[in-house]
């Protein structure tokens, strides 16, 4: 361990063997998130993922138990319902349990992109999203997934 690796000041990036990860216990070293195949099979646009991202059936990213609440949110990582500029913004800009951001636009490479693997609470995508198993149907997952085959483009 070093200076990168503190209770105070994990960073897995620096230092991969680091155990702490900010509030969260433990960090570990998550697999690499599984490609898909490239082929987007329907035209999916950001506001259709923002829709399925706030909608209380899919889960709600946006309940004031998950991420909706800026003081509360899990994680620290706020997703406000009612801005997806910003909801987005945090997306692209926020590193989870793999060291990464959660979307990296513009790539169709599923491994750079890996909130398809949290939402499909598959391996590789740290805690699946929302808890416990992903989104609660493949529709929804399918969506996400073509959405990032398309690029990932926000609003």
């Amino acid at each position: 361990m070093d200076a990168h690796c503190t209770p105070d000041n994990p960073d897995i990036s620096a230092d991969e063997d680091c155990p702490f990860q900010a509030g969260q216990g433990p960090q570990v070293k998550e697999p690499v998130c599984a490609p898909l195949t490239p082929e987007a099979t329907q035209d999916i646009t950001w506001a259709d993922v923002f829709d399925i991202f706030k909608a209380n059936e899919s889960g709600n990213c946006t309940s004031p138990a998950c991420h909706g609440v800026k003081e509360t949110a899990a994680n620290q990582i706020f997703l406000p319902a009612d801005d997806p500029d910003v909801f987005y913004k945090t997306l692209t800009e926020t590193k989870g349990s793999v060291g990464t951001p959660f979307l990296v636009p513009g790539t169709t490479a599923y491994k750079d992109s890996w909130i398809h693997c949290c939402v499909a609470g598959q391996v590789g995508g740290g805690s699946p999203m929302p808890k416990s198993s992903g989104l609660p149907t493949l529709t929804d997952i399918e969506k996400v997934r073509n959405w990032l085959r398309l690029g990932g483009k926000g609003p």
